[in-house]
């Protein structure tokens, strides 16, 4: 238990240095018209685009808007499906895929 205690310290160390995730990377900016001005916004809420918000969520980018066509409840890639089944993933698959753009 000690040995890992002992990592434990390392890796807080480490992530201490790197700064990481200590503060967002990304600096808000006011909107002009009293609005609000996101830091992203993703066109697309399928399966790429959700990816690509998860990802800058882990980032520590949290002021994200992510489109999609669907109205509310239907958005993502897992309630619809495409008319050729080869371009579309396997709706039995977990976690995130690579996405080329």
């Amino acid at each position: 238990m000690a040995g890992l205690a002992q990592l434990a310290t390392k890796v807080e160390d480490s992530l201490a240095k790197l700064a990481y995730p200590a503060r967002p990377w990304v600096k808000s900016l006011p909107a002009q018209a009293g609005g609000h001005v996101y830091d992203v916004v993703i066109i697309g809420g399928g399966q790429c685009g959700l990816a690509a918000a998860f990802g800058l969520m882990r980032e520590q980018v949290s002021n994200i808007l992510v489109l999609d066509e669907n109205e509310a409840g239907r958005e993502g890639p897992w309630m619809t499906y495409a008319r050729m089944i080869t371009l579309r993933t396997n709706k039995a698959l977990t976690g995130t895929v690579q996405c080329i753009a």
